[in-house]
């Protein structure tokens, strides 16, 4: 099977080497695997993309495109408009290749940020949660809020690729994961290593320095799995919201987080972090759906379309905040 990871040409090489550790552990797995990461502009009109596409020598190909930009920039709304475009350009360029390649396909990364906005009402039915029907109506463009220009971003971007892809018949499926989270996948961890967004976010809850917030999480393993599965099912046309079900109470996380330092306390006889400095967000009560009460209807159609039930969420930050524990203890 050959695979192109298309990623900033700065990682080209780092990427390289990640992908190429990472198929000789598991060679056992894989028959005669073919892996080549190439540089990728998001905002070049398709071109690197079509130039990763040429390599496939005229076969049916499944792209899954998962690049937007998130975080603080200088121009929110340009950026914003860059993320759309990237997957406008994504759609287009696939399309060019239907005739010659067969049929080719699109499983695109969207985002529950898609599906609602910041304090969105569900718009009814039998429950009274966000179904895969639902669509973020309320966030716009805003040059001093970077987090409503990346909302409205991953919204309009999926909407453009749907009505691209019906246009152009781009065979495509959406996935809409909430927050993805997850343990650290290297084992070259130094303190150089940057972590994950996920990753910072923990750490920053276990020292104290933020306080432990209720958010819709979902397992980066679980997003992986919904992707492979959407590609192998072939369905096409479907919009799937990939995430647990129920936020977890910021009282519950603060409490495991306290727990996994104290047993880091007992064998190793030191706090890494003191766990009384952790608090919580007491102000958030969950917004249009109150926490613990079911906020997305999600399980059903990811289980029975692709085969992927998501992890209880508290295992996985668990997971997370001992596998920090011991990356900082190799002196990181």
């Amino acid at each position: 099977q050959q695979v192109v990871c298309l990623v900033r040409s700065s990682r080209v090489s780092s990427e390289t080497d990640y992908w190429h550790s990472l198929i000789i552990k598991n060679l056992h797995k894989y028959n005669n695997p073919v892996l080549v990461v190439m540089p990728y502009d998001m905002i070049d009109g398709g071109v690197t993309l079509e130039n990763a596409i040429r390599t496939f020598d005229r076969r049916p190909l499944t792209v899954y495109h998962t690049a937007s930009i998130f975080g603080p920039t200088k121009d929110p709304i340009r950026t914003a408009m860059h993320n759309v475009q990237g997957t406008e350009d994504v759609v287009r360029t696939i399309a060019k290749f239907n005739e010659s390649c067969g049929s080719n396909q699109l499983v695109l990364t969207s985002s529950m940020a898609a599906v609602r906005g910041p304090g969105q009402l569900p718009t009814g039915g039998d429950r009274n949660c966000f179904t895969a029907q639902d669509w973020n109506t309320i966030s716009t463009l805003d040059a001093n809020s970077w987090g409503k220009c990346y909302q409205w971003s991953k919204m309009q971007s999926e909407r453009s690729a749907w009505e691209l892809s019906n246009k152009l018949k781009v065979t495509m499926t959406s996935l809409c994961p909430s927050l993805i989270v997850g343990p650290p996948t290297f084992s070259n961890f130094t303190k150089d290593t940057k972590l994950s967004y996920s990753l910072v976010l923990v750490e920053g809850w276990m020292k104290g320095d933020s306080p432990v917030q209720t958010r819709l999480f979902v397992d980066v393993r679980d997003v992986a799995a919904a992707h492979v599965a959407a590609a192998a099912a072939s369905r096409g046309g479907k919009r799937y919201i990939v995430s647990c079900e129920r936020r977890i109470s910021a009282q519950v996380i603060a409490t495991s987080l306290r727990n996994i330092l104290n047993e880091h306390k007992q064998q190793h006889n030191f706090y890494y972090c003191d766990p009384s400095k952790i608090y919580c967000d007491e102000k958030f009560d969950g917004g249009s759906i109150p926490i613990g009460e079911q906020e997305v209807l999600a399980s059903d159609a990811l289980k029975t379309d692709l085969g992927v039930v998501c992890r209880p969420v508290t295992e996985t930050l668990l997971e997370m905040g001992r596998e920090l524990l011991l990356l900082r203890g190799k002196g990181a």
